[in-house]
């Protein structure tokens, strides 16, 4: 997966925009896909 963030604003690094955008997008597609806690 790949998130990116086209023109940010008083932004300089990607764990303050990009990084957390993935992981609620992981975490949303690990529960649809029901995967168990234990295979994450």
């Amino acid at each position: 997966m790949l998130v990116r963030v086209d023109n940010p604003k008083d932004v300089k690094f990607a764990e303050t925009t990009a990084a957390p955008a993935f992981g609620e997008i992981a975490n949303f597609i690990l529960n649809y896909l029901q995967i168990p806690p234990s295979r994450q």
